[in-house]
């Protein structure tokens, strides 16, 4: 019931900092904010800002923590969450190394679906593919993982493809399911890629911008400033030149301090540099 409380809390108050979110959640949950949750949710935030040097180690030392304690579970879904961190923003051997540990220590549905979706970031359409069909087998009742989960790492593969128009299509059921617990503002996210690549900007302009609205429902989302990064690439597509470049200098305040290496914010500079010398993306 507290943790209830605190993240009703949070998502009434999406002007929230992600650093005002541990101050929250510290401040509800008291004595059960353990000093392993606290690792957990400052990994969270550190991914966010584009540390996920910092996130990967506040991960493994949450990790190790509850490994010892017996809760293998725990470390699992963790793990699995670092996987998916270091594949939103394309360091794909990160994340398969970090979601083979996760396999390795569980297989409940959770586990799955967070590495079958980082799997299917990085285009690895086996691995994806047969956590999906695991899950189906496995948990044929469990209604938001048929109908959210799943159809998630499949619209995900098919963007890895090419096949945008399949994505959204894929994407068209799970509407009802947007704002369900564990969507995590994925659905919106995806249909802004691969409205994108579509090249429909108004659609991809209107998901990222839903994503920046609703972001007190994941206010540890990576996805927040990766949809200001969004958010300028569907204004530069639609000409409109100031709107992407006051989205761009968001998306690179939000990053200030992340790692210097990430692709993602590599090819954004480099969009960057190419707009501010010809006024073109």
């Amino acid at each position: 019931m507290v943790m209830i409380h605190a993240i009703t809390t949070l998502r009434a108050t999406p002007q929230r900092t992600a650093e005002a979110l541990l101050a929250t959640l510290a401040h509800y949950l008291g004595d059960e904010w353990t000093p392993q949750l606290a690792a957990d949710w400052q990994a969270r935030v550190a991914a966010a800002g584009g540390r996920m040097q910092a996130a990967h180690d506040l991960f493994r030392r949450a990790i190790e923590d509850v490994a010892r304690t017996e809760m293998p579970e725990t470390a699992a879904q963790w793990s699995a969450s670092d996987a998916e961190a270091h594949a939103v923003v394309g360091q794909c051997t990160d994340a398969r190394g970090d979601a083979a540990v996760a396999l390795a220590l569980s297989r409940d549905n959770f586990t799955l679906e967070r590495a079958g979706r980082a799997y299917a970031l990085c285009g690895a359409s086996a691995e994806a593919t047969s956590l999906s069909e695991e899950l189906r087998t496995r948990y044929p009742d469990a209604t938001l993982t048929r109908r959210l989960q799943l159809p998630i790492t499949a619209a995900t593969l098919a963007l890895q493809r090419g096949d945008a128009a399949r994505a959204l299509a894929l994407l068209e059921p799970v509407k009802p399911y947007d704002r369900a617990r564990g969507a995590e503002l994925w659905p919106s996210y995806l249909r802004g890629l691969a409205s994108l690549a579509t090249k429909d900007s108004a659609e991809a302009r209107r998901q990222f911008e839903e994503i920046i609205a609703r972001r007190g429902e994941a206010p540890d989302s990576v996805l927040v400033a990766l949809s200001h990064l969004g958010l300028a690439r569907a204004a530069a597509a639609a000409g409109d030149t100031a709107t992407s470049r006051t989205e761009y200098d968001t998306f690179f305040d939000a990053w200030r301090s992340a790692d210097a290496d990430l692709p993602i914010l590599r090819e954004a500079r480099r969009e960057y540099a190419r707009q501010a010398a010809n006024g073109s993306p």
